[in-house]
């Protein structure tokens, strides 16, 4: 695995019985990284926390927070960012044959890579067209005559 812009792994074999729990705020430096590779304008803070249970699973909780900027698709003018999410999760060490409703995370050589996984599920809970309030996308009809128009009188 590459390295990620936040390092907070934790080995399965140090998780003890009474679980794990750990709490993050990324610094400035990590949010910049964070933001370019997610393609945003800017984050300025991304708080998270996970909490994980052993038993006959592995399981665990991250709920997360960011603020920043992304980009209008419409405008293309920063639009203010702010997301809160959580996600419950099975960690396992490779991957089920059977699909799941269950979010699977794998566990990689021993290890649950808890900062890569805040970054992903950060990705995902991005909105997909961000856009700033009233803005509506307008279509422009092309000047050109389609030549294909004529086939719709047949």
């Amino acid at each position: 695995m590459t390295k990620s812009e936040l390092c907070y792994d934790v080995a399965v074999q140090h998780i003890p019985a009474q679980g794990y729990k750990m709490q993050f705020e990324a610094t400035k430096e990590e949010c910049a990284k964070i933001a370019k590779r997610l393609g945003l304008r800017a984050l300025t803070s991304f708080q998270g926390k996970a909490e994980i249970k052993r038993g006959d699973l592995i399981c665990g909780r991250l709920s997360f927070q960011a603020q920043g900027e992304q980009t209008s698709v419409v405008s293309l003018q920063p639009v203010a960012l702010k997301v809160k999410d959580s996600i419950d999760l099975i960690f396992v060490d490779k991957e089920p044959e059977e699909a799941s409703l269950e979010e699977i995370a794998l566990i990689e050589q021993g290890v649950i890579h808890l900062g890569e996984l805040f970054i992903q599920y950060l990705s995902l809970a991005l909105p997909d067209y961000p856009r700033n309030k009233g803005e509506v996308f307008e279509s422009h009809e092309d000047a050109t005559p389609n030549p294909f128009a004529v086939l719709k009188k047949l």
